[in-house]
């Protein structure tokens, strides 16, 4: 069921999020002390592996086939999400009323902190201070795609984790997204997208599918959110965001 959602996912996103991107994970060794990006030509050489449409999926008999030899699966993109959404289920089923599942960062909540919002700190991409505090409300997911959790610096430049499928290189354009909606999975899978596609696309994409609530941050730190969201966010360290 995670792997249809993945495919539903790459489908809407046209091609951003895609969790075959894993045949690419192994030319990246961002934990490497001497780290160097690889060379363009292997890297040409993976995103030959890289494509969702290849992935193959038997309803019936719940097995996964992958079209190429060597492709691989990578769910770093959607399964903290998936553990959010069973974890929140448990503390329903066992009457817990208000919650609050933390992943990484990646989070859901459930009720109310003591009769008020759960307030959420979003990390300042380029420090350790808190940039943004979001008011989440019952069952809200909020969840951030950022450049600056795993990255490592060769010759003055950022590389992070967050691949661009269709280049094989890191996306570029951001260095954070967060994206709040009813559905965890969904939160996980759309910041990765978002975060891959762009601050102008990212726009759209979002102004299109009113059920996400989104907030840009660019190299600049320059703010842009979704106006659904204009009085839940305070801004303790920044300026306020330019609506859309």
């Amino acid at each position: 069921s995670l792997l249809r959602t993945s495919i539903e996912v790459s489908l809407e996103t046209g091609g951003a999020f895609d969790v075959s991107f894993a045949s690419l994970g192994g030319l990246w060794k961002l934990g490497s002390e001497d780290f160097r990006p690889p060379e363009a030509r292997m890297v040409t050489r993976m995103l030959q592996l890289v494509d969702y449409r290849k992935i193959r999926l038997e309803t019936e008999g719940r097995r996964v086939s992958l079209a190429l030899p060597g492709m691989r699966l990578g769910l770093g993109g959607i399964a903290k999400g998936y553990a959010i959404g069973r974890a929140i289920q448990v503390l329903r089923r066992e009457g817990v009323r208000a919650s609050i599942v933390d992943a990484g960062g990646d989070l859901q909540v459930t009720g109310h902190k003591f009769g008020e919002e759960w307030r959420v700190g979003l990390m300042h991409p380029r420090g350790k201070e808190i940039l943004l505090v979001i008011a989440a409300r019952d069952g809200d997911s909020v969840v951030t795609s950022g450049d600056y959790e795993r990255f490592a610096f060769f010759n003055g430049e950022r590389y992070h984790h967050i691949i661009n499928p269709k280049t094989g290189f890191p996306a570029r354009g951001l260095a954070s997204v967060t994206v709040l909606c009813s559905d965890p999975v969904l939160a996980d899978a759309y910041a990765t997208a978002l975060f891959v596609m762009g601050g102008v696309r990212a726009r759209e994409f979002a102004l299109a599918h009113p059920e996400l609530k989104v907030i840009l941050i660019d190299h600049e730190l320059r703010i842009s959110a979704s106006k659904e969201l204009e009085g839940r966010i305070t801004s303790p360290a920044s300026g306020k965001p330019e609506w859309f």
